[in-house]
């Protein structure tokens, strides 16, 4: 959808303030992030050009672009392949440019080599040939049950007392985190009670791949909440994150002084300023 669109990478920066403006007190605070994109109603039509095009404005085909991404792939029939990516990740340095914004994206690139190699064993397929509707079909036969991460079942490994702590950034632009979230509802569906007692996801605002992001907290330690959750301790249900002077992904030890700390909430709790403190510590944050 984003190649359909060549000047939108341009415009991304006035997507996300539009974004923003309308979506960023929902948690009681405004600091350039969003707690819980979901939230947020917003539909690229609202920046529509009155006619024409114009740097200031959306013309109608990035409207549909930007609509296409936030919705995520459909097959004609209108079913559902993946998730679109969450509202407010769009201008963010190294995220929506590098995974989806052109011909030569990692999305673009990994997902020719994957059906060239994996689905079709055929060094002359190229995306030019692509078909979503054929080969998902396809790509759901022949890779799925060798690649597939997505099984829900995870009663052995809760009937023997296993803990898991799933969490992945809201602006992650690699992986959907929708389909994070799916995963987590069907494992909820298919082991009931058991899941709620052993697993948690925390869903981090800002956050990009792994790690990374601009006014977000991201830098956390969830090894430490699992082992002391193993070796007896209470669920975590609230997790500190910081963001520090030194914010690049995979600084050293020496991050420099922390700026900001906010709770990370066990989903599908998220964090709410308390209305009094600074909005810069943790400590005056709820969640709920």
């Amino acid at each position: 959808a984003a190649m359909s669109a060549p000047k939108l990478g341009s415009k991304l920066p006035m997507v996300t303030d539009a974004v923003l403006r309308k979506c960023d007190g929902l948690d009681g605070v405004m600091d350039q992030v969003l707690e819980n994109p979901l939230r947020c109603k917003f539909d690229p039509a609202e920046l529509q050009c009155k006619s024409g095009d114009d740097a200031a404005c959306l013309n109608l085909n990035e409207v549909t672009a930007l609509q296409k991404i936030y919705s995520g792939p459909r097959l004609k029939d209108g079913t559902q392949v993946f998730p679109g990516l969450p509202v407010g990740g769009e201008s963010i340095p190294a995220n929506w440019d590098l995974w989806i914004m052109s011909e030569k994206s990692l999305q673009a690139g990994m997902g020719e080599e994957f059906l060239r190699w994996m689905v079709y064993a055929d060094p002359k397929w190229n995306k030019s040939q692509f078909d979503i509707d054929r080969d998902y079909a396809v790509a759901m036969e022949r890779a799925a049950p060798i690649v597939d991460s997505d099984d829900p079942d995870l009663s052995g490994f809760l009937s023997k007392g296993g803990k898991l702590i799933i969490h992945q950034g809201w602006a992650d632009a690699a992986v959907s985190p929708g389909s994070t979230l799916n995963y987590y509802n069907a494992l909820r569906k298919k082991v009931g009670a058991v899941a709620d007692e052993q697993v948690r996801l925390f869903m981090v605002p800002g956050m990009l791949h792994g790690s990374g992001g601009v006014q977000a907290p991201t830098y956390y330690d969830m090894l430490t909440e699992l082992d002391h959750w193993v070796e007896g301790g209470p669920a975590p249900e609230r997790v500190i994150a910081s963001r520090y002077e030194k914010s690049e992904a995979f600084a050293s030890a020496d991050r420099g002084k922390a700026l900001r700390t906010r709770p990370l909430c066990a989903w599908p709790q998220t964090a709410h300023y308390i209305g009094k403190g600074s909005i810069d510590d943790a400590a005056n944050f709820n969640c709920k």
